[in-house]
């Protein structure tokens, strides 16, 4: 499979405490970056972490996230492919899956974690 497996947490809660929520997760092929890398050159995102996608790592805020995942994040598979002789494991989604009811509860200031996991 070559592309990315995409996800955005919720970085901290309104008392300002780090969370460990998942707002949104999905696998996208080669172009599945283009929406993020695009906010990173308006300067609407920042890329913390450039690992040579294990993994890449963006902050952006949540105003500028919420829209691409209701609309539907671009070259999202839905359900997730695999290749033969890939080795999934019992925890591995397999499909996208998105928070709707904890991504509208987000304050549009508040920053997000975007981490994307090089899939080639």
């Amino acid at each position: 499979m070559l592309g990315w497996q995409i996800s955005v947490y919720r970085n901290k809660n309104e008392s300002g405490k780090p969370v460990n929520g998942t707002l949104a997760s999905w696998q996208s092929g080669l172009d599945g970056l283009d929406w993020i890398d695009g906010l990173v050159k308006q300067k609407r995102a920042v890329l913390l972490e450039s690992n040579c996608g294990y993994p890449e790592v963006y902050k952006a805020k949540i105003r500028d996230v919420r829209p691409v995942i209701l609309e539907g994040p671009p070259d999202a598979n839905g359900n997730w492919k695999t290749d033969p002789g890939d080795v999934t494991f019992d925890w591995w989604q397999g499909e996208d899956k998105f928070n709707i009811d904890l991504l509208k509860e987000c304050d549009p200031e508040e920053w997000v974690l975007i981490e994307a996991w090089d899939e080639s």
